[in-house]
């Protein structure tokens, strides 16, 4: 019927809203714990944190990844789905780079032991672009 079409259509757009969030709350965690710990770097501390960061995040990422998953909203979930992987990425490349500034020779950084798809910065514009176009697509799709 047309109520349970809309209940379904207000119920995804509810998971999909959640879904932004929760990137966006990893997203930051994962920033600020980098910001922190690349002016002092402690290897058992990252990794301690990293490990509960990663099991968050892969939980999320696994949501993402079954097959037969079916969306009102594919774009937005495909985004979704793209800024959850990036975003793992974006902590391999983090976690790289803190290892690198702390294996420094006389304060002369290594360079960047990644390839140019673990580029900090391009992961971080990808994921902003993907939130910022997965929250577009949510409410112009509800609005038809």
């Amino acid at each position: 019927t047309a109520a349970q079409v809309s209940m379904s259509e207000s119920e995804e757009r509810r998971k999909l809203a959640g879904t932004t969030n929760e990137i966006q709350s990893l997203y930051g965690e994962l920033d600020k714990a980098y910001a922190e710990n690349k002016e002092n770097f402690d290897k058992k501390r990252w990794d301690e944190w990293s490990g509960e960061w990663l099991r968050r995040a892969n939980a999320q990422a696994q949501g993402y990844s079954g097959t037969g998953i079916v969306s009102l909203y594919p774009r937005a979930h495909s985004r979704l789905e793209a800024c959850m992987h990036q975003l793992i990425l974006l902590h391999t490349a983090y976690s790289l780079d803190l290892t690198a500034i702390a294996q420094k020779d006389g304060g002369k950084e290594n360079e960047r032991p990644y390839s140019p798809k673990l580029e900090p910065q391009s992961l971080k514009d990808s994921i902003d672009t993907g939130l910022a176009e997965a929250r577009k697509e949510i409410p112009l799709a509800a609005a038809k």
